[in-house]
């Protein structure tokens, strides 16, 4: 009789793990690229990613991933199954694009339509598209430096230029230093 009541016994045990088991608690995980983008699920706030192994009861989900800075966001559809891990990885393309310039000698003013500051200067807002570029060094012996560039949504591009010295003595500045010390020697000429 004892054997018979501790075999029952046994298989309650196994029924009720196995029940436990049936009815556990899953868990998420979310990964974004960049990290701390806002993880909603079913309207409630959850938390900034990365989101690691959250108890969830078993079901289906609104999963929404904002981006604050951006002011943007996605949403899907998520099911969460009792005993496991759904793990959910994002890269949120950004909708604005980068753009890095550096310059030889360092210090140039960099405009486009205005001033964005000094070399090396980068900006990681920039709205897509064409955009036409100055570079100008506070040392008048560079010459100012334009450049035409397209920065597409969610990428980086990077401009290095090296400025080149002005010649001191050009073609026409020779042709009015010769014309000048001619006009001058024959002023000198013409007093002696």
């Amino acid at each position: 009789m004892y054997r018979h009541s501790f075999k029952l016994f046994q298989t309650g045990l196994i029924i009720f793990a196995y029940i436990l088991a049936t009815f556990a608690d899953g868990m998420l995980s979310v990964r974004t690229d960049p990290e701390g983008i806002e993880v909603w699920l079913d309207d409630q706030f959850v938390g900034d990613s990365p989101i690691v192994d959250k108890k969830l009861k078993p079901g289906r989900y609104s999963l929404k991933l904002v981006d604050p800075i951006q002011h943007s966001s996605t949403i899907e559809e998520i099911f969460i199954q009792d005993g496991e891990t759904t793990v959910i990885e994002k890269t949120i393309k950004s909708k604005f694009g980068t753009l890095k310039i550096n310059s030889v000698p360092e210090g140039a003013q960099v405009y486009i339509s205005s001033d964005l500051g000094n070399t090396p200067v980068s900006n990681n807002f920039m709205n897509p598209g064409k955009y036409r570029i100055e570079l100008r060094h506070p040392n008048k012996l560079y010459k100012s430096v334009m450049e035409d560039v397209t920065i597409p949504r969610g990428e980086s591009v990077t401009i290095s230029k090296t400025f080149e010295k002005r010649k001191i003595l050009d073609g026409k500045a020779k042709l009015r230093l010769l014309l000048g010390a001619g006009s001058a020697g024959g002023f000198v000429w013409a007093i002696i």
